[in-house]
């Protein structure tokens, strides 16, 4: 899948879905500057062994290792276990900020509360999309289906009521802005048949 840029402001959630009937938890870091999702990571716990995992997936992305992150979540005891685990073995600097529940607290950090708003709606927005598959049968199926809405989410869908015209990783001029959904898929799935072919 390509990587947009991705800045240093990351937020960081976790939500639940069920594969064979039990509960397994993906866990998504959101880039607050881009808007984007740029790394998931699906377990069955909801650990600090599962949070480091997906924060690791996060730095391997970056074209450069980061020498700094700033990461917004909420008070879950596995981010802040996890991050200091990041910051000593690979030497980034982690500014972290968490806030408590859904409810607005006094001294809290606002653009945290925001942040965490913001991947709040977010997992609202896929959990809408996976109530229909009513579970998973296996793991690889979870992380396809949560790749193709993740594709979605972050190249596809509307933005201020426009299209977002995210594609550039096509090396193509078209605007696509006034394409319907298949002929987008079409040019993307187009894209990737020549990358595969070359």
């Amino acid at each position: 899948m390509p990587t947009n840029n991705i800045s240093n402001q990351i937020v960081g959630d976790e939500t639940y879905i069920k594969i064979k009937g039990k509960k397994h938890y993906v866990w998504i870091l959101y880039d607050l500057k881009y808007e984007n999702i740029v790394s998931y990571h699906i377990y069955e716990k909801r650990d600090f062994n599962a949070c480091a995992v997906v924060f690791l997936k996060l730095i391997e992305k970056y074209k450069e290792k980061p020498k700094e992150l700033f990461v917004m979540s909420d008070k879950f005891t596995a981010y802040p276990m996890a991050l200091q685990f990041i910051q000593k073995e690979l030497g980034i600097t982690i500014r972290h900020t968490a806030v408590k529940g859904l409810e607005i607290h006094d001294g809290e950090d606002s653009k945290t509360r925001i942040a965490k708003q913001k991947i709040e709606r977010l997992n609202r927005v896929y959990k809408e999309s996976y109530r229909i598959t009513t579970g998973y049968f296996n793991i690889s199926g979870a992380r396809h289906s949560f790749e193709l809405w993740m594709f979605y989410f972050n190249y596809m869908r509307r933005k201020n009521g426009e299209f977002r015209n995210s594609l550039d990783f096509l090396d193509i001029k078209t605007n696509i802005s006034n394409l319907n959904m298949p002929s987008r898929y079409a040019l993307v799935f187009d894209h990737i048949r020549l990358k595969l072919s070359s």
